[in-house]
């Protein structure tokens, strides 16, 4: 079956929204009929409902009919829209193999968005390599064309399965790959890009990490990509995994309007604190008093961590719109962590993210909406996270 591939809005959710939006990139194993849930409790004799022979597109059970309606495969990625019938249930996981057997595969799953809005019957799964094959220590390169096989589990259906498996060949055209023979080094962390995958509006790269071990509290390292222009890269997924010493990331970044001549990857240090999130650096907080303009808008500073300028609020019945220009090393790690406050109770985190202009940084959020009249605040957040300029890399896209 042909399909084409999703078709992406210029709105994007914040990456701390990615329960509902992309699943970490993890090395994924297939679920058996007895399968081990997240919860590490055995569900014996999964019932598995396999797709009709002369309709393997299409499975039902229990008044739920999912179907894939589109599926592409590039040579790199393979996406498959699943789509609902009857009672609609959330997908909360995806297992696939190819030809039979588990590969060092990631995935990526959301909504289907049209017009920036969400569908409520039709789910997006991106399926591709996630990192090198550690069994042969070669690069791994999923084939022309093979079976795949996915078993979907749904909420509220934890204990059934259901179960495709359908031929896959290659009906696009694939990205372009570079393996980059690049590494840098320093204060024990050794940081090397072995995989870039560039797409006609997205770039996705694995790079691996490994580190001597630091005691006391914990660090993370997080990655940005910057143009020879000097834009920041809008981040699209954000995954990894421990494999033996080393940390496997698997980051994914929106390309530019002009494609770029080259990429750098800059790495940053963060502290995790007991609650596994980065460390607040420092906060503020700016109620609306008056409706911001050019002239005199809303700033919220975070001294060198940055600056938030809001020069417009759009209120409309869908949603609350806000246009904000930031000065930032990392623009989009600033705005992330920007929320409307209304009372002491009352938080509204952003719920999507569009670029206007990518020379100034300017952006329109979207929030949820709420009456003109109404008093409300924006709260700023900027977190401890520390550049590492001597593990920059800069790959040429030639």
């Amino acid at each position: 079956m042909t399909g084409e591939l999703v078709s992406r809005s210029n709105w994007s959710q914040p990456l701390r929204h990615m329960a509902m939006l992309t699943l970490v990139a993890v090395t994924t194993s297939f679920a058996s009929p007895v399968t081990v849930l997240a919860q590490g409790q055995a569900v014996a004799e999964t019932p598995v409902h396999v797709a009709n022979p002369n309709n393997p597109m299409s499975v039902t059970q229990n008044g739920v009919t999912l179907t894939i309606s589109k599926l592409s495969y590039d040579g790199e990625t393979v996406t498959l829209i699943f789509s609902q019938q009857g009672e609609v249930k959330k997908i909360r996981d995806v297992s696939m193999r190819v030809n039979g057997e588990d590969g060092p595969f990631s995935s990526a799953m959301g909504m289907v968005r049209q017009n920036g809005v969400a569908s409520k019957t039709d789910t997006f799964v991106e399926f591709s390599v996630g990192d090198y094959d550690h069994r042969t220590k070669q690069a791994y390169k999923l084939p022309e064309s093979f079976e795949l096989s996915c078993l979907v589990m749904l909420d509220g259906m934890e204990k059934e399965r259901f179960e495709f498996k359908l031929p896959v060949t290659k009906n696009v055209t694939g990205p372009r790959t570079i393996t980059p023979n690049v590494t840098q080094t320093h204060a024990g962390v050794k940081v090397s890009p072995k995989r870039v995958v560039i797409s006609a509006d997205k770039v996705e790269m694995i790079i691996h990490e490994q580190r001597e071990k630091e005691r006391g509290r914990k660090i993370r390292y997080e990655f940005t990509v910057v143009d020879d222009r000097g834009v920041v890269l809008k981040p699209a997924s954000n995954g990894g995994a421990l494999n033996g010493k080393i940390w496997s990331h698997k980051v994914g970044f929106v390309l530019p309007k002009s494609p770029p001549k080259s990429l750098t990857i800059k790495t940053y240090r963060s502290i995790v604190g007991l609650d596994s999130r980065v460390i607040t650096k420092r906060k503020v907080e700016t109620a609306v008093k008056h409706t911001p303009t050019a002239e005199k808008p809303l700033v919220l500073d975070v001294k060198e961590d940055g600056r938030l300028t809001i020069t417009r609020i759009d209120h409309q019945q869908e949603a609350t719109f806000v246009y904000v220009q930031v000065k930032a090393d990392d623009p989009y790690r600033l705005l992330y962590n920007l929320v409307m406050k209304s009372g002491h109770t009352n938080r509204w985190p952003i719920d999507a993210v569009k670029s206007v202009d990518e020379s100034t940084n300017s952006f329109v959020l979207k929030f949820e909406p709420i009456k003109p009249d109404q008093k409300f605040s924006f709260y700023l957040e900027s977190k401890d996270f520390t550049p590492i300029k001597e593990l920059d890399m800069t790959i040429p896209l030639k």
